[in-house]
């Protein structure tokens, strides 16, 4: 079995890039309800960040990190900000349409 650097808990055991221990990770929660949680979790070792997701599902707890180059007030911000709603999405597709319009006009 490979091993691996999370724990069942959902938290790092050990930085995921320089392998430092627990006791170099610095862990700030970002957000959580009774089924899920993000950490901002930064190495004082080696300086990298990981974003690390768990979640209660059917077959137990889902967890996973992705290194991230955010700090931890970014991350803070992300999460407070809002939902992206399908008209924004609309909005920016008909944003980058006539942009490409207007630019292939202004090629000719």
């Amino acid at each position: 079995m490979e091993s691996t650097n999370m724990q069942h808990n959902g938290t790092l055991q050990a930085c995921p890039v320089c392998h430092a221990s627990v006791d170099f990770l610095q862990t700030l929660v970002i957000g959580s309800t009774d089924e899920r949680s993000i950490t901002h979790v930064t190495c004082t070792h080696c300086s990298h960040t990981t974003m690390v997701y768990s979640a209660l599902s059917d077959m137990g707890t889902v967890t996973f990190g992705v290194l991230t180059d955010m700090v931890a007030s970014e991350a803070q911000d992300l999460m407070r900000a809002d939902a992206i709603s399908s008209d924004d999405v609309l909005s920016a597709h008909k944003y980058f349409q006539s942009a490409q319009v207007e630019a292939h006009v202004n090629r000719k």
